[in-house]
């Protein structure tokens, strides 16, 4: 094992479509010190067969089956089995750029606090599209709460520290800071970006079984210490594959809440937010919960989570009107959204 060794812990589930882009992109890697650990999560579509004559000759891929439980005890599994100084997670659908690991392990031998790396991306469709060159943004709502100044406390130019990347790096910037307080607003950390010291996974240790798996493991690595983030897209995120987030919505929801009350608990001394900001947190992960519960038709659900949206924080005309709507027999709701699409389908032809 070298001192740079990365091990890329690659999840996947029936992606034998796409998983050999993720996994190709990963062996393309212009740092070259790598180890690919593919855990196929109980796949049935021929992914073990396709990884194993496709890759069965390359001893930087490792292939492991295990049953069906889930991304969690996927990512755990790789844990367990890597043998790098530092650990990267990549989706099955998502594609890294050649220079991704270089810019990271780059800043890294100069930040030797920083525990995590994470940065930017794009999101593309299913034709390939880039439909936003700057995706982070906004898929973390989190980052609405502060600028970048709440976020670093340092900021260095990529070029320092990465000199071979060239152009690339012309108006990249690393930024480094203590964000364990912020990510109690939302994530922060794209998974499929981040990269981290072995050390600091071992101090954190595995992720939990359930939704927002990731987020809460992100927020125990952000507890360590300093992270850094820097401001290029270095990978592709797929969007609308097969096993997106869709049907998970609420799930997903409701564990934000279950994972950031636990944090308030448990370290409410270290986190420097007022009790304003914490109340303004709640209240929007509650009225979170209500609107997603409200979408898939769970009136009792949405009304239950609206009240508590509104006892943190009373003056929301949203959360008045989800409260509104949640009383509304679901058939007479569903009519009345439908009535609303159609206006909007006749208002846009005129």
């Amino acid at each position: 094992m070298t001192d740079e060794l990365v091990s890329v812990i690659i999840p996947t589930y029936n992606r034998a479509y796409c998983v050999t882009r993720a996994i190709d992109s990963a062996l393309a890697q212009t740092h070259r010190d790598v180890e690919l650990l593919v855990i196929d999560d109980g796949s049935t579509d021929g992914t073990e067969e396709l990884i194993r004559t496709r890759y069965g000759s390359d001893r930087r891929v490792r292939y492991l089956h295990q049953e069906n439980a889930g991304v969690a005890e996927a990512r755990n599994l790789g844990i367990r089995q890597m043998q790098g100084n530092f650990g990267a997670w990549l989706d099955s659908d998502d594609y890294w750029y050649p220079w991704k690991l270089e810019a990271q392990i780059s800043a890294m031998r100069h930040l030797p606090d920083v525990g995590m790396i994470w940065t930017d991306m794009e999101a593309v469709d299913l034709e390939g599209r880039v439909t936003d060159p700057r995706y982070l943004r906004t898929i973390f709502s989190a980052y609405r709460w502060f600028t970048d100044d709440d976020l670093f406390r340092q900021r260095y130019p990529l070029g320092e520290f990465a000199p071979a990347l060239g152009n690339l790096t012309d108006n990249a910037t690393v930024f480094v800071g203590e964000i364990f307080s912020q990510m109690i607003a939302g994530n922060l950390v794209a998974t499929s970006t981040a990269l981290i010291r072995r050390d600091c996974m071992e101090k954190v240790g595995l992720m939990i079984r359930a939704d927002g798996e990731d987020y809460e493991y992100s927020l125990r690595v952000c507890r360590e210490g300093p992270v850094a983030f820097i401001n290029l897209s270095s990978i592709q995120y797929q969007l609308g594959t097969a096993g997106n987030l869709s049907s998970r919505k609420v799930p997903i929801a409701l564990s934000f809440v279950n994972v950031v009350t636990s944090f308030l608990e448990r370290d409410r001394a270290r986190i420097r937010l007022s009790d304003v900001m914490i109340r303004q947190i709640l209240a929007a992960a509650h009225r979170w919960i209500s609107e997603e519960a409200l979408n898939s038709g769970d009136l009792a659900l949405a009304r239950e989570h609206v009240q508590a949206s509104l006892t943190y924080e009373w003056r929301q005309p949203r959360a008045a009107a989800i409260w509104l709507a949640s009383c509304v027999p679901l058939n007479v709701l569903n009519t009345l959204r439908r009535t609303y699409r159609s206006c909007k389908r006749l208002t846009r032809r005129r």
